[in-house]
């Protein structure tokens, strides 16, 4: 069984799934990721007699997670979001002068993968094949950078897995992706 410690986070890419060819589009990395965190939901059954507990059981349901990154990013958050990105043209419509993201009540959030790269005495990819943001904040202050923090839920994906701890040594690429 390998061991690791872990340092930091380095690197934390998503990628839309679409749900009717049952594919993922390319990864697209969110730059400056400054937290991961990752937790399990579990369900708790107890078998009561005699006054006592008898049997316990657990069952793992799916996971929470969450991340906070300090570059506000159109297209992560269109992913994220389900919203819609244009480009903004100039008048004669020949030069992209800036970008356009739109939300409305009609947005679906879509599933993508979530891959993070922890580093440590071993690279680590922590991977949510099938997450879904249900929260996707922005906080603007004065005197200090934006950040963006994203919560939500993932669950099994059809292979059944909720969560794929990797230590493969490689970088994260689309190549991850053909695993899932």
């Amino acid at each position: 069984m390998e061991k690791m410690t872990s340092f930091g986070i380095r690197e934390l890419h998503i990628a839309k799934y679409d749900e009717a060819l049952s594919t993922y589009e390319a990864f697209k990395k969110l730059d400056g990721v400054q937290s991961l965190n990752v937790e399990p939901i579990t369900s708790k059954y107890d078998l009561e007699g005699d006054d006592t507990i008898i049997e316990t059981r657990s069952v793992l349901e799916g996971y929470t997670f969450s991340f906070e990154n300090g570059v506000l990013d159109f297209e992560g958050l269109s992913i994220m979001e389900g919203s819609e990105l244009t480009d903004i043209m100039d008048t004669d419509g020949t030069t992209k002068i800036g970008e356009e993201l739109r939300n409305n009540s009609e947005d679906e959030k879509p599933y993508f993968a979530l891959i993070g790269r922890v580093v440590g005495s071993k690279e680590l990819k922590v991977i949510l094949p099938m997450a879904k943001a249900e929260s996707v904040n922005q906080s603007y202050q004065t005197k200090n950078y934006a950040i963006v923090s994203v919560s939500g839920t993932a669950i099994k994906n059809a292979n059944g897995d909720m969560r794929i701890l990797r230590t493969d040594g490689k970088p994260i690429t689309d190549e991850d992706l053909t695993s899932l």
